[in-house]
């Protein structure tokens, strides 16, 4: 991964393409701490929320949550799954 130098250059400007895969990296990062504090607190535990997270899901059609979270659109789909 990049260093937060390389990413934002020593004056804190943003260096553009190089720093593309630790945006999508961070992206992800925020995505499953979210989904993991709301099956946290929907399920009952941290242990259980992170196994749910692992284990393929029939309303997600056989999908792994974790798996799902690269994009806004399947947080959604792992987020409604848990209502």
């Amino acid at each position: 991964m990049p260093s937060v130098v390389r990413c934002f250059g020593e004056d804190g400007f943003d260096c553009g393409f190089e720093c593309a895969g630790a945006e999508l990296a961070l992206d992800r990062l925020v995505r499953v701490a979210r989904i993991l504090a709301s099956a946290e607190k929907t399920l009952g535990g941290l242990e259980k929320a992170a196994l749910w997270l692992r284990r393929p899901n029939r309303a997600l059609g056989g999908e792994v949550p974790l798996s799902l979270l690269d994009t806004e659109v399947g947080e959604q789909l792992v987020e409604d799954a848990l209502k």
